[in-house]
């Protein structure tokens, strides 16, 4: 028929990606860390925000980006409810643009951190993915 093998898995991938991409631009908050990560990973591996760091963050860039943060974006009040929120958008947001966001609970206290503290990693897989194939020997 002319088609080429797994012509068919690529595109239908492909379109998977563009309709996350599409849920990643309609919901503010998703939109707003991706352009955190964009802008804070550009040149890293992965960033590390306690949940108070993250929601000022968040914060600034919605500001920046003309979001108002009235009544109707309830994520936006609370350390607690950010990182809720975020778990819900972290599939997506991996899916979509390649940020791993994971939360864990800071036992030792790292970077000067109190001990049992939440913290946000977010990991750019992007970055990963290029660094695995330089490390890659031709054939």
């Amino acid at each position: 028929m002319g088609y080429e093998p797994f012509e068919f898995l690529q595109v239908f991938i492909e379109n998977q990606k563009n309709q996350c991409r599409d849920a990643v631009n309609f919901n503010a908050l998703a939109d707003i860390i991706r352009e955190i990560c964009e802008e804070e990973l550009a040149h890293r591996l992965e960033v590390e925000y306690t949940l108070p760091q993250l929601l000022a963050m968040v914060r600034e860039k919605a500001s920046e980006m003309g979001i108002e943060l009235s009544a109707k974006f309830t994520w936006a009040k609370t350390p607690q409810s950010l990182s809720a929120e975020l778990i819900l958008l972290a599939n997506l947001i991996e899916e979509s643009y390649g940020y791993k966001i994971e939360r864990y609970t800071d036992k030792v206290g790292r970077n000067g951190r109190k001990k049992n503290n939440s913290v946000i990693r977010i990991t750019n897989l992007n970055i990963q993915s290029e660094q695995n194939k330089s490390d890659e020997v031709p054939s």
